[in-house]
């Protein structure tokens, strides 16, 4: 398929080859879906034999990238396999030299602990270890070791507030407890949890929350809490009502408990089907209840940075590493605060639309710069689009561009 033609120069973002990231094009192809359909002329485009030798690790995103649901998306086996081993050459059974890459798998999701997702990898095909998976769930886990260690080192008083209440499922639980952590809530608590607001109803004085069924119901004032919760982690829960919210706010605003999110991704392509609302929707509502900003575990957070440096990445030269996600706020933010290189995939939340619209504001925001008068503003706005790691989010731009876009994940070997 002939490559689209340029569009007539303007001031245009799309016209501006440095505002546009470049497009990674299987080596067979022409060009890429995202091209055609927009019609956007990309200044640079690098095949992916090309860019698979400038990188010796890759960080996979695992939803909208991988699979959708319990579902590989097309080619990613062939993908996966083709990474398989440690990073090298070799000679393939056709003579053609292949590149072995190392590969991690880099997931938001907080519902399956890394052996859980050892095995969905196993079920569906992929060849992978323990030690490649990263979800938030374990990076949450030991976030909270680090706090606890922390405080036993400044030899603070004892307290009896040891427990951590979980909105989530088995996964996150059970991380927990592998790290040491005695736990409450979770999925333990969802049956129990068959409870309506009575004064929604139209109650009257005196009325509170309705427990139980049929005969058993009856109605209570207040709900009781354990108050040696110290941590809230709230993770996706697919069981997620108001007596859990009315319990994590207890613990929050009652016992000052610390309160940690797994992640804050708004959805999820958790079936092959439809996207779902995701685990940003339940810390939404415990944010909105107690008006405390929780830390964040998952992308793009510093402490899931903290945690690849120190556990995963070491002193590997960050040039040759690069996150694929299919989100512009979490994977490709994430790979920015990283200091790594990011491809976006086209195959899951972001739609050409959204990401157009992101280069859009980096075109507008890097001709005001360029064209401020005022040297000081100047200089300041063009600190703000190159926000360092450790930089709080304010300090960041409101747009994010990938350095590549790429179709779908599988074209990397294609």
């Amino acid at each position: 398929m002939p490559h689209p033609s340029p569009p007539p120069a303007s001031s245009s973002p799309l016209s501006s080859r440095s505002s546009l990231p470049c497009l990674i094009v299987p080596t067979a192809s022409g060009c890429t879906e995202f091209a055609v359909k927009e019609g956007v002329h990309v200044g640079t485009r690098q095949t992916s034999a090309d860019f698979l030798a400038s990188v010796d690790v890759l960080l996979f995103d695992c939803d909208g990238v991988l699979w959708h649901g319990d579902k590989l998306l097309p080619g990613v086996r062939a993908l996966l396999d083709a990474f398989a081993g440690e990073p090298g050459n070799e000679q393939a059974a056709d003579g053609a030299e292949r590149v072995r890459k190392k590969i991690y798998f880099l997931t938001n999701n907080s519902t399956k602990t890394r052996k859980g997702f050892l095995k969905k990898l196993e079920a569906l095909g992929v060849r992978a270890e323990e030690d490649q998976v990263v979800c938030s769930a374990v990076v949450a886990a030991w976030y909270l070791q680090q706090r606890r260690a922390a405080r036993a080192k400044a030899t603070e008083p004892a307290t009896a507030r040891e427990l951590v209440y979980v909105i989530g499922e088995a996964g996150l639980v059970e991380e927990l407890q592998n790290h040491g952590f005695k736990t409450i809530g979770g999925p333990s608590a969802s049956s129990s949890c068959r409870s309506v607001c009575a004064g929604a109803r139209g109650g009257g004085r005196g009325a509170g929350v309705s427990a139980g069924r049929g005969r058993n119901r009856k109605s209570v004032s207040a709900c009781v809490f354990s108050r040696d919760v110290g941590a809230v982690v709230v993770g996706l829960d697919r069981s997620f009502n108001y007596y859990k919210l009315q319990y994590a706010q207890l613990c929050i605003n009652e016992n000052k408990a610390f309160f940690l999110a797994t992640n804050r991704d708004p959805l999820g392509n958790f079936t092959p089907t439809q996207v779902w609302a995701g685990a940003g929707a339940m810390v939404a509502a415990v944010e909105a209840a107690t008006a405390t900003k929780p830390e964040v575990a998952g992308k793009p957070s510093r402490i899931l940075r903290e945690y690849l440096l120190r556990h995963i990445l070491g002193d590997l030269p960050l040039d040759r590493v690069c996150l694929v996600g299919d989100r512009l706020d979490t994977d490709i933010r994430f790979a920015e605060r990283l200091g790594v290189r990011s491809v976006l995939t086209l195959t899951g939340v972001t739609d050409p639309a959204l990401l157009l619209k992101n280069i859009e504001m980096r075109h507008a925001a890097t001709q005001a710069a360029n064209g401020a008068a005022d040297g000081a503003a100047g200089k300041k706005k063009r600190r703000l689009t190159t926000a360092a790691p450790e930089e709080t989010d304010e300090s960041e731009p409101p747009y994010v561009v990938p350095d590549f876009v790429i179709a779908s994940a599988a074209q990397l070997v294609q």
